[in-house]
């Protein structure tokens, strides 16, 4: 970025954010627009969860678009959080929401078909674990690394399932890359990971 004086001039991460958004909504816009859905906006940051006027408010506009027939595309308002109140990754904030309006299934599309199974001796992963209960009993399988394109890893999306699970709400874990992975899903077609209410 080139000031007009010729000087040239950093961007934070939220200055990037502010520019980032409007060509991702109109990604979604376009996407779902094939299927007729029209798409709204919703930006929250871990404020909004821990004041009760603010997770009314969220509710009430999540409801009323869904009323009217908009599909809500929640992100976090990366342009105004602070690294004190950040999220850090989506899987809590969708975690938190899922939580907030009582959502019957929580779907996280990941970069791997759900939780493996590790050998611990040899540090190499074996097959999907189709379900989990106790959370706990997986821990010991989930390395620390991080996608390129992600920002929590498998830890967050652990985590993650944990809000969910203590709020009532079924999680799956799923690989995301794949047309059709969730139809696909559905009809029990392709490996992944359930972790299930207690």
């Amino acid at each position: 970025v080139v000031k007009s004086s010729g000087q040239k001039m950093d961007l934070n991460k939220q200055a990037l954010a502010s520019i980032g958004q409007p060509h991702l909504m109109r990604m979604y816009y376009e996407i779902f627009s094939e299927f007729s859905l029209p798409t709204a906006q919703c930006l929250l940051t871990y404020r909004d969860f821990s004041n009760e006027e603010s997770k009314e408010n969220i509710i009430h506009t999540i409801e009323n678009l869904l009323a009217h027939g908009f599909l809500p595309i929640i992100n976090e308002n990366d342009t105004t959080a602070t690294e004190e109140i950040k999220f850090g990754d989506n899987d809590k904030l969708a975690a938190m929401t899922a939580t907030l309006i009582n959502a019957d299934l929580l779907i996280m599309a990941t970069n791997t078909f759900g939780i493996y199974n590790l050998d611990v001796d040899s540090n190499v992963y074996g097959s999907t674990i189709a379900e989990v209960t106790n959370i706990s009993d997986v821990l010991s399988n989930i390395k620390s690394e991080k996608s390129a394109l992600g920002s929590g890893g498998m830890a967050s999306k652990i985590e993650a399932c944990e809000i969910a699970q203590n709020a009532g709400i079924e999680t799956w874990l799923m690989y995301g890359y794949d047309e059709n992975f969730l139809t696909n899903a559905f009809k029990n077609e392709v490996k992944f990971t359930k972790v299930l209410t207690k």
